[in-house]
């Protein structure tokens, strides 16, 4: 299971954007966080990722901490 949050990015200053809102994560507990550019047919899109986690409870917990902080996202699981 892992929590995955889109957000469109445009450009090289998203590329610290995205760093920050990494980094912002870890500051704040969120050890699991990544980011990654996903490009669609004309967008750039930016997924951050925090996981694996052990069991779906695990991540839901962690999804309630995210969302504390102002970021939406969905628990899939692998």
């Amino acid at each position: 299971d892992g929590i995955r949050d889109r957000s469109p990015s445009r450009g090289l200053g998203d590329v610290y954007k995205r760093q920050d809102q990494q980094r912002s994560l870890e500051d704040n507990g969120i050890r699991k966080a990544y980011t990654e550019m996903i490009r669609n047919e004309n967008t750039e899109v930016t997924r951050v990722r925090v996981g694996p986690f052990s069991t779906r409870d695990e991540a839901e917990n962690e999804q309630i901490k995210i969302r504390l902080l102002g970021i939406n996202g969905v628990v899939i699981n692998r």
